[in-house]
């Protein structure tokens, strides 16, 4: 009985954590993936036509200052 008890309150601890998870990375996306502004931008910039290493260029498309600069090759935009 205790280990039924044990079980179904580590599920339920799992599913929170989870639920945790989920809510911290879609919810507060900008707080914690502010590297991939970079890398979103960069490619658009590059299916623009424009400078994917500027970041002037990167901030006007974003429309918000970027501070990280795109620094990869230029083969690497095709994966973004």
């Amino acid at each position: 009985m205790k280990t039924k008890v044990l079980i179904w309150l580590l599920l339920a601890l799992l599913t929170v954590y989870c639920a945790y998870l989920l809510w911290d990375i879609f919810v507060q996306r900008e707080s914690k993936q502010w590297d991939f502004q970079t890398y979103y931008y960069a490619a658009k910039a590059h299916a623009s036509g424009m400078n994917p290493y500027g970041l002037r260029t990167l901030s006007e498309l974003a429309h918000k200052k970027i501070r990280l600069r795109f620094l990869y090759p230029p083969v690497t935009l095709w994966f973004f």
